[in-house]
C-alpha cells in the first residue's frame, strides 16, 4: 500500500514538472519572440517555481538536452550570443557536451566566464524612455558622421588622400602628354624609319623605331611637372 501510495506521489510530481517545464519553455519561446518586461517576468516566475519544484525534490542539476536548448537558455538570461558562435565554440571545447549532446547549467556558467559573454540591456516598459534612447542612439550616429567627414577632410589636407576629381584631372593631363609626345615622336621620326627600312630592311627600322618608343616611354615615366593647354 505504501509503494502505492509512494508511486502516486512520484507520478503527480512529475506531471507538476511537466507541466511548470513546458510553462517555462513557452515563457522562453515567448521573450525570444518579443522580449518586453512583462515576458520577462513572467520567465522569471516560470523559472523560479521550477526551480522551486526540483528544490523539493531531489537536488538534480539542470541539465540541457541539446545545444539549442542550451543556446535558447542563454539566450533568454539575456546573453548577447549568436548560434554560430555558440556552435563553434562548442565544437573547440570553450562549452563541454555530454557523451549525449546534454549540457549541465554548471558548464553553461563555466561557458559565459570563459568567453566573457555580456548580457543585453533590458528594453524599458517606459515609452518615453525608449523614445529618448532611440534620440539619444540617432545623435551618436550623427556625431560618428561628422567626425568621419572631419577625419577624412583632414586626411586630404594632409595629402594621405587625393580628390577624386583631382586625380581624373591628373589622369587626364599625363594621357595628353603622352598622346602628343607620340604624335611628335611618328611626324618627326617617320621618314627615319622608311629610309632605315629601304636601306637596312624591315627588322632594322623596326628597331630603330622601338629604339624611339623606348627613349619616349621613358621620357615620360620620368615626368614630374607638365602643363597641358586646353583650347576650343
Amino acid at each position: 500500500m505504501t509503494d502505492n501510495i509512494d508511486e502516486i506521489i512520484a507520478q503527480i510530481g512529475d506531471r507538476h514538472l511537466g507541466v511548470l517545464t513546458s510553462a517555462l519553455a513557452k515563457s522562453q519561446q515567448r521573450v525570444v519572440d518579443e522580449p518586453s518586461a512583462a515576458n520577462i517576468k513572467a520567465l522569471r516566475e516560470a523559472k523560479s517555481a521550477l526551480d522551486e519544484m526540483r528544490g523539493a525534490g531531489e537536488d538534480a542539476p539542470v541539465v540541457y538536452g541539446n545545444r539549442v536548448e542550451a543556446l535558447r537558455a542563454l539566450q533568454v538570461d539575456g546573453y548577447k550570443i549568436k548560434k554560430s558562435k555558440f556552435y563553434a565554440d562548442c565544437k573547440v571545447g570553450m562549452c563541454q557536451l555530454g557523451a549525449d549532446g546534454s549540457v549541465t547549467e554548471v558548464e553553461i556558467n563555466r561557458y559565459v566566464r570563459r568567453v566573457g559573454l555580456q548580457r543585453l540591456a533590458e528594453k524599458s516598459a517606459d515609452p518615453a524612455t525608449n523614445m529618448l534612447a532611440r534620440k539619444n542612439e540617432k545623435e551618436v550616429e550623427r556625431l560618428e558622421e561628422q567626425i568621419s567627414k572631419l577625419r577624412r577632410e583632414r586626411e586630404i589636407i594632409e595629402g594621405r588622400y587625393l580628390e577624386r576629381a583631382v586625380v581624373e584631372m591628373e589622369l587626364a593631363g599625363k594621357c595628353a602628354v603622352l598622346e602628343a609626345g607620340l604624335r611628335h615622336l611618328f611626324h618627326t621620326r617617320m621618314v627615319d624609319w622608311i629610309e632605315a627600312a629601304a636601306a637596312h630592311g624591315l627588322p632594322a627600322a623596326l628597331d630603330t623605331a622601338q629604339q624611339d618608343l623606348n627613349a619616349q616611354f621613358n621620357e615620360f615615366a620620368s615626368l614630374d611637372d607638365f602643363e597641358v593647354l586646353i583650347g576650343k
